[in-house]
């Protein structure tokens, strides 16, 4: 550790560790320990605390994250091959476009498909997990898409939503921040997407009707939110379609316009 364990603690504080980890260790070994680095000592037990701590952390990220069998970059069910083809092609080209401008990019672990994304059309999750090789923490980055993506016509509505989230795997742009805006715009100029923070319909004008229908069908989900929390002061409303702590717990955050309280109306 760069940082001392020792460092700042009281000296009868530190003997009392010191004269306790000696004897667990006696007792274990069964031999007299000889005069050791009593620091190194401490520092080792404790690393070895952290690591277990960060493997738990690994072993819970493969729950929410599982790979597919396949290893493939995109991964869907066999009855859905046809699209599964459309969708790599037009995902690996994308990719390897944003790669040769340059863009630093992390390859994602894997892209899939996830049914319980019905609003949005993409989604992108960070994980930062204990690399027992190097030891140190690496990135790990897993892009699930909404299946109706897969039932549109609209290749540019599936390179524009692919470079969106892409964008989100740079680091300090897993959320709309300036940063992000910036890559879009870049993005935007040199391979003639329509990036964007939100998604809207009017960027393309030349949508089939089959297209219109299934982009409808995911406005009214996006419209009828299941929970609703309200500030009281300035009656800003903060709509959700699922329950997290905030619906359940209002009471313990604070409006971020005017700093009042919340409760939950709906």
């Amino acid at each position: 550790m760069s940082r001392s364990f020792l460092s700042g603690k009281s000296p009868q504080r530190i003997e009392d560790a010191c004269r306790f980890l000696y004897q667990s260790m006696e007792e274990q070994t069964k031999t007299q320990l000889g005069k050791l680095d009593l620091e190194d000592l401490i520092n080792e037990q404790i690393s070895k605390v952290v690591e277990s701590k960060l493997e738990e952390n690994n072993r819970k990220a493969a729950l929410r994250h599982k790979p597919d069998p396949q290893g493939q970059v995109l991964y869907f069910k066999e009855e859905r091959q046809t699209s599964l083809e459309r969708w790599m092609k037009i995902f690996n080209q994308i990719y390897a476009d944003m790669v040769r401008l340059g863009l630093p990019i992390h390859k994602p672990d894997y892209v899939s498909v996830r049914r319980s994304l019905r609003v949005t059309l993409g989604k992108c999750y960070c994980e930062s997990l204990w690399d027992v090789n190097t030891r140190t923490m690496q990135k790990h980055f897993y892009i699930y898409f909404n299946p109706d993506l897969l039932k549109l016509e609209e290749e540019r509505i599936l390179r524009d939503t692919f470079a969106h989230e892409l964008i989100h795997t740079i680091d300090g742009c897993m959320n709309h921040s300036k940063l992000f805006k910036y890559y879009a715009s870049f993005v935007n100029d040199e391979l003639g997407c329509r990036v964007t923070s939100t998604f809207s319909v009017d960027l393309y004008p030349a949508l089939s009707a089959a297209d219109k229908k299934i982009l409808d069908v995911r406005a009214q989900r996006q419209t009828k939110y299941q929970y609703q929390v309200q500030c009281i002061d300035c009656k800003m409303t903060i709509n959700r379609q699922r329950k997290s702590k905030l619906i359940e717990h209002p009471e313990r955050y604070r409006c971020g316009r005017c700093g009042g309280r919340l409760k939950r109306t709906k």
